[in-house]
């Protein structure tokens, strides 16, 4: 059996979880100040305020992709994993 990521987890649990938790793919637009653009959607950013930023992200990078989860019912977004 391979060894799976956190990141990895925490995407299939998104995946098969119900209520309607989604995994949704961003791209850096800046890291100073951060600002996560949506896939598709030229007009939504996230900025710092919206995003908690767990300990084992590191080196988020422009122009990179991530993955971020909508926190409970809030405005919030934690982001789960790069690439």
């Amino acid at each position: 059996m391979a060894q799976e990521s956190l990141a990895g987890i925490i995407k299939e649990i998104a995946r098969n979880a119900s209520g309607g938790m989604d995994v949704i793919s961003c791209t850096v637009a800046s890291t100073k100040p951060l600002k996560l653009k949506f896939e598709g959607d030229t007009k939504v950013m996230l900025t710092k305020d919206d995003v908690r930023i767990p300990a084992h992200i590191k080196g988020l990078a422009k122009g990179k992709k991530v993955s971020v989860m909508k926190i409970g019912d809030g405005d919030g977004y934690m982001i789960v994993g790069r690439g």
